[in-house]
């Protein structure tokens, strides 16, 4: 991968023949059938460009139960002006990352400049090196993906690389169990491949860094950017006007970004690791970030230069990889139609590089798979990459060479002309059947639809915590839509774009069920509380999971997801304050900081008034609640008990209850009332498992992933005895017992209001220690805020000699209780 700022010196050196591929081999001679036999290199000439991995690697993840095999293919690029050019591709595969056998990391690296060959090499050195230290490594990849790019980048820096003008783009991932975490600076790709009937989706796990998109674009004009395409700076057009449209349209001549007073660095990507000098107008090192979890609907996924992707769609590279078993048999085949097509549409080649990955054993129920796939989160909707040039489709001649443009040829900048790939599996489909969505009417605001909105919008609880700038940009931003009815407002299965609030009409949530239909819920007008939709689906980056239609003509005035995301959510809640309180959730103990994260984007705020009745006791649900402003009183009414029922607990801002529920098949044992008006932060089942998946799943897969063997294949420490206690300990967090199924053995220690006492559960022998508060004793001396903050503070601790770690919480009518810690009676729990 060139750079404008490159010049070719040098590129014909002894020095410059060298292969930046270590530890790496030829092609073997039994895929040579698969090299070209037409174009500028001979078969002899194309192999001994190629460095491949020592053929497939097999790697068997134990704990998830699945093999991973997987190749990886680097082809140096052909530039007829400098024919020993060094490759500035190189890929990185490790296995038993980290020494764990249940990880393997894997990146590609695409080094741009004259020095793009050691900035890539560098930072193939330096990122997992640097993930592996990273502290939150173990608990939080995705942050420590973050923290060892942008480490890379500083060292980069401070190396004797010289990277003013030369850097590396990368993207990585890392698979541990059954997740993917994925990390992507610049623009080269990974794809995950999903199984839907007879035919693999491509499915972009990464969304190319370039000012096609309108948020990079946005920041780097921040920073003093100016975004021109050639033409523009050239004079053939106007610089003011944004003229280079889609990455499809760009006809050869992306908009690159340049210095306020130069005419450098012409790149095109928006972020990458190295370019001292480009940072000083917004390019930067820090990666974006996705999760996802393999399932056995995956059956492989890759990552890719931008050599790939230029003139093929990512769906056409999954479509090749599918016909081929052998990762490496599929990866070569991949570059060599790369290297075609290069060669049809120009008289060069870039670097070409893939690792192809396969998926095989893993099967439904893994301990370390979810039901469903995690989030990936959130990445823009934009226009990706390839030119969207099948290999026999013609491309119109001027497309390249405009006989008015002066431009340099591609080969002295970073990146080469880029075009449109649908970076879902919703929009692949929507593209395939041609079928485009009614524009719905937009109308510009007057002063009365002003009036109209504010009226709309207050007491949504959504907008409850936006400040005065953020009113602004919301009123300023939200757009008016007339709807009939019957008409279609939402799509079951496509990805949420707007969020909506109803002014006029009613609008029902409908789903498809056993060829019928079946109206879920309604949204109208004036209920506050139940007068807007559309937010679950831009929280988790997830499609719709039903379609919503106008009931009757109406009027909604809709958000869209860029203003909502950046806008509205941060405003929400006090994030450090949320997870905080996720962290203290015993029940919440095995999901990792990323996961809380997702789990507080998700929750949704409702505001009740004062004695309002949030869950009911008796009636099943499936919602966990966060106190966010006001209390909330826990009243439990006795069997024949005709009035309010007594007052157990109450519960402040920052406080929890009903979070049992996450488990499902939940029958809430006392009622929740609010005192005053107060706003709750409420998440359910449903919600949590379509995100992060099952919860006793995701226990249960910590459990395995803290019992594993250690590299030296040593299992956990600690002797059978403390072993048995550990486990014992995981299940009790997920037991289904109740206080009433514990029975007394003594007490040791009662100060009247708590105590310290150890209770056996009936018929297991297994005895815990607990600590008690009477119920009745804390309502008398009026503490109870005192009893539930010191509650919330134990839970919220890990666990020490001197302070043991809740392992679960019980509260009845007389009691309420938490398990500290556990032990076998003489003779039993055998």
């Amino acid at each position: 991968m060139g750079c404008c700022s490159s010049t070719q010196g040098g590129a014909n050196s002894e020095a410059a023949k060298r292969q930046p591929l270590d530890r790496a081999t030829q092609l073997p001679a039994g895929l040579s059938f698969h090299l070209p036999t037409t174009g500028p290199l001979s078969p002899q000439d194309f192999r001994q460009r190629l460095v491949c991995s020592a053929g497939t690697q097999e790697v068997h993840l134990p704990t998830s139960d699945f093999t991973l095999k997987f190749a990886y293919v680097s082809f140096r690029g052909y530039y007829p002006e400098a024919l020993y050019k060094p490759s500035q591709d190189t890929a990185c595969t490790i296995s038993n990352f980290a020494g764990d056998p249940e990880q393997v990391f894997l990146g590609v690296f695409d080094g741009h400049g004259t020095s793009g060959t050691e900035c890539s090499l560098f930072a193939k050195e330096q990122v997992p090196a640097a993930m592996q230290k990273d502290l939150l490594f173990k608990s939080y990849p995705e942050k420590s993906f973050h923290n060892a790019m942008v480490l890379a980048n500083h060292e980069l820096h401070e190396s004797p690389v010289d990277d003013m003008q030369s850097g590396t783009t990368a993207v990585n991932i890392l698979v541990r169990g059954t997740g993917l975490y994925v990390a992507n600076v610049g623009d080269s790709r990974a794809v995950l491949a999903e199984r839907q009937g007879s035919k693999n989706v491509a499915i972009n796990l990464t969304v190319d860094q370039t000012a096609f998109r309108r948020d990079e674009c946005d920041r780097v004009k921040m920073f003093g950017a100016r975004v021109l395409t050639l033409d523009q700076v050239y004079g053939v057009k106007d610089p003011s006007i944004e003229c280079w449209g889609t990455e499809e349209e760009d006809g050869g001549d992306p908009p690159r970004l340049w210095a306020p007073n130069g005419n450098y660095p012409g790149t095109a990507f928006t972020r990458s690791i190295g370019d001292n000098a480009a940072e000083t107008i917004g390019v930067c090192a820090e990666p974006e970030l996705a999760v996802r979890n393999l399932t056995p609907a995956n059956p492989f996924f890759l990552i890719g230069s931008d050599g790939i992707f230029e003139f093929m769609p990512s769906q056409t590279v999954v479509d090749m990889i599918s016909k081929y078993d052998d990762p490496q048999e599929a990866a070569i085949a991949v570059v060599v139609e790369a290297y075609r097509l290069w060669l049809q549409y120009e008289i060069r080649t870039d670097d070409i590089t893939i690792i192809v990955a396969r998926v095989e054993g893993l099967k439904e129920g893994s301990a370390l798979m979810h039901k469903q796939s995690m989030r990936l989160q959130t990445l823009p909707t934009v226009q990706s990459k390839s030119r969207h040039v099948s290999p026999m489709q013609p491309i119109p001649s001027n497309t390249y060479n405009g006989t008015s443009s002066p431009s340099p040829t591609p080969s002295t900048f970073s990146k080469s002309p880029t075009g449109t790939q649908p970076s879902s599996y919703s929009q692949l489909q929507e593209a395939s059947t041609q079928v485009e969505m009614q524009q719905p009417e937009m109308l510009s605001k007057t002063p009365e639809d002003l009036q109209n909105l504010v009226a709309a919008v207050k007491g949504v609880p959504v907008f409850d915590s936006l400040n005065t700038k953020q009113w602004q940009i919301v009123l300023l931003a939200m757009e008016k839509r007339r709807c009939s009815a019957g008409e279609v407002v939402v799509k079951q299965g496509e990805e949420g774009r707007y969020f909506y609030v109803v002014f006029e009409g009613q609008f029902d949530i409908i789903v498809n069920s056993g060829g019928g239909q079946i109206t879920l819920h309604s949204y109208s007008a004036g209920d506050h509380a139940n007068s807007a939709f559309g937010e679950l689906a831009l929280a988790t980056g997830r499609p719709h999971a039903a379609r919503i239609v106008a009931r009757t003509d109406g009027i909604l005035f809709q958000l869209d997801a860029n203003t909502y995301k950046t806008v509205v959510a941060p405003s929400k809640r006090d994030g450090k304050a949320l997870i905080k309180t996720l962290r203290s959730i015993e029940l919440l103990q095995a999901l990792t900081v990323g996961q809380l994260e997702q789990l507080a984007q998700i929750m949704r705020p409702e505001a009740y008034e004062d004695g309002a009745v949030i869950v009911q006791q008796g009636m099943p649900g499936d919602c966990m609640f966060v106190v966010q402003s006001g209390e909330v009183i826990a009243r439990h009414r006795a069997t024949g008990d005709m009035g309010s029922g007594t007052e157990l607990l109450m519960f402040g801002p920052n406080q929890y209850f009903a979070e049992n529920a996450l488990l499902g098949e939940y029958t809430y044992r006392a009622s929740a009332v609010a005192k005053g008006r107060v706003t709750v932060l409420r998440t359910s089942c449903e919600d949590f498992n379509m995100v992060l998946g099952p919860l006793a799943d995701i226990i249960q897969a910590d459990r395995k992933w803290q019992e594993r063997p250690d590299k030296h294949g040593h299992q956990h420490p600690g002797s059978p005895g403390s072993k048995r206690i550990k486990s014992s300990a995981d299940s009790t967090r997920t037991a289904s017992f109740r206080l009433e199924d514990l029975v007394l053995q003594r007490t040791l220690f009662n100060d009247g209001m708590a105590g310290l006492v150890h209770l056996e559960l009936k018929d297991q022998g297994i005895c815990y220690t607990a600590r008690v508060c009477s119920a009745a004793a804390v309502a008398k001396a009026d503490m109870q805020q005192q009893v539930c903050s010191a509650h919330t503070i134990a839970a919220g601790l890990s666990g020490s000699v001197f302070m043991p770690a809740c392992l679960k919480s019980f509260h009845n009518n007389r009691y309420a209780a938490g398990l500290v810690t556990l032990h076998y009676p003489p003779g039993g729990g055998q």
